[in-house]
């Protein structure tokens, strides 16, 4: 596997992480940023490149700043979310619950 082909399947790990995280389908990023389904798929399999004009469509739409799909850290904020749901209860719902309210405030 060439350096290229690794870095577009990492992309695609991170869009599939991303979209997994938000609860969505291939379809439904696919339908937002007007890919057909295949097309989107084969961009998540690291098969399709991801081209800048695409990767910003696919940031706006998941909320998600573009270096966190060309990159590999999760941002603060999922790093949070992931630790206030292992955390669990009631500390863990409140932290989960403060997450919840700096996306809506962004939105």
């Amino acid at each position: 596997m060439t350096d290229e082909n690794m870095r577009q399947a990492h992309i695609g790990e991170n869009l599939r992480r991303l979209r997994k995280l938000r609860s969505l389908r291939q379809k439904d990023v696919a339908d937002a940023i007007g890919l057909s389904v295949s097309q989107y798929t084969r961009i998540e399999l690291g098969q399709k490149r991801l081209y800048v004009d695409t990767l910003l469509a696919i940031a706006e739409f998941l909320s998600a700043d573009p270096g966190e799909i060309l990159g590999d850290t999760p941002s603060d904020r999922e790093r949070r979310a992931v630790d206030a749901v292992r955390h669990g209860g009631v500390q863990g719902g409140i932290a989960l619950l403060d997450v919840a309210r700096e996306m809506l405030a962004d939105a």
